[in-house]
């Protein structure tokens, strides 16, 4: 009874131990800081500030109309906070509309 009782304690604490969130925060600074949109690994598009990752390695795109595709990938270590800052720079095809449009 005391070696089932044993086993039972140690697979509770177990349990207890890996279902604790192994999960690390992302934050985003993304210039300009609106209108953008944040794919996470091929995923769902969110428009976000932050968010809570699993500890790992990340694929991150971000995007805004006007602006150039931003791929790249981020590590996050469980517990720790993390900020990604982004400068978005203007697309070619943007800019040679806007020249093209003020030359009109």
């Amino acid at each position: 009874m005391t070696t089932l009782r044993t086993a039972f304690i140690f697979t509770l604490v177990l349990f207890s131990y890996s279902s604790v969130a192994q999960e690390g925060k992302l934050k985003f600074a993304i210039n300009p800081g609106h209108n953008y949109e944040i794919r996470i690994n091929q995923g769902s598009i969110v428009s976000v500030r932050e968010l809570e990752l699993s500890e790992g390695r990340h694929d991150i795109q971000i995007w805004a109309p006007t602006y150039n595709i931003i791929d790249t990938a981020v590590t996050i270590v469980a517990g720790q906070d993390q900020t990604l800052m982004i400068q978005l720079s203007r697309s070619s095809e943007w800019l040679t509309w806007d020249v093209q449009y003020r030359e009109e």
